[in-house]
């Protein structure tokens, strides 16, 4: 009789995996290192406004970026992937329902021998951030330009004060304000 309790403990390890990649709210993708892709996770589907996986297991994933990051994609990032490891940054993809602004991070999968395996990739939507931030940028700029006017009036009142002040110095005109 075989103990098969370590085995059966793996197995449901990687049920729970499972069910935390499928839930989560950021993308997962996983694709071959000649990059084809070969899984992604509901969230990522959303993403890309597929209706079911087949639409993108398969294709390239560099099909899945605007024709200048492609070509970024496959000449600079993918072969840093391969060399370093990882890759981090700030990209676009296109979905059937427009470009998504997305913070990726792209690592290898290894097998038991520390050999490449698939290329994983951690994908974030982060659209409302940069519509956050350019809202803030632009409350900002209102709120200098007020300051500014502010300034400009504060400037325009201190003078005339003392275009005041020295008249009634010069004139020895004393005024009463009732």
């Amino acid at each position: 009789v075989r103990d098969i309790t370590v085995s059966k403990q793996r197995q449901e390890q990687l049920k729970i995996f499972s069910r935390f990649i499928e839930a989560s709210n950021q993308g997962f993708g996983i694709g071959t290192l000649d990059g084809s892709v070969q899984y992604a996770n509901p969230t990522l589907l959303k993403m890309m406004a597929a209706n079911h996986i087949d639409e993108v297991v398969g294709k390239q994933i560099s099909e899945f970026y605007p024709p200048e990051l492609g070509a970024t994609f496959r000449d600079q990032i993918f072969p840093t992937v391969l060399d370093e490891g990882a890759w981090s940054g700030e990209s676009t993809l296109v979905s059937k329902s427009g470009p998504i602004d997305v913070e990726e991070h792209y690592f290898l999968i290894r097998d038991e021998l520390g050999n490449p395996q698939y290329i994983a990739d951690v994908i974030t939507d982060i659209r409302e951030r940069k519509r956050t931030r350019a809202e803030l940028e632009r409350l900002v700029a209102e709120r200098t330009q007020a300051l500014k006017e502010r300034e400009t009036l504060l400037t325009a009142l201190m003078d005339a004060t003392q275009d005041t002040v020295a008249l009634v110095d010069r004139e020895g005109i004393i005024l009463s304000i009732n």
